[in-house]
């Protein structure tokens, strides 16, 4: 895997996803940041998809699989989601704007120009 991840303050966790990650390595690679987060005790999970491209319906769905897994968690051990989005990229901006409307309360989207 090629997602760099970094654990500075144990609340916090940073990971971009590899560039031009499919939909089919999206599912492993959210499982292993889910499993991560919850390891590390992280109370927010930044997730920079910029280099990752347009997330398409399929990489949509594996977002929302896991976000419902976060919120699956007892109140105790859920974790917030920051996703990095890019600007440029309508597709995914559109994507993220979507996401966010479904779980105000536990998601955040922050959009810079350019790929990470």
């Amino acid at each position: 895997m090629t997602d760099q991840t970094s654990t500075g303050p144990k609340d916090a966790m940073s990971v971009a996803l590899p560039p031009g990650s499919s939909p089919l390595e999206l599912g492993p690679i959210l499982a292993r940041i889910h499993e991560e987060a919850r390891r590390n005790g992280a109370r927010v999970v930044s997730v920079d998809v910029r280099g990752a491209g347009p997330l398409g319906i399929a990489g949509l769905q594996h977002l929302v699989a896991w976000l419902l897994e976060i919120q699956d968690l007892p109140r105790t051990e859920r974790y917030a989601v920051h996703f990095i989005g890019d600007s440029g990229d309508h597709h995914q901006k559109r994507g993220l704007e979507a996401l966010r409307a479904c779980a105000e309360d536990a998601i955040t989207v922050s959009f810079v120009e350019g790929n990470a």
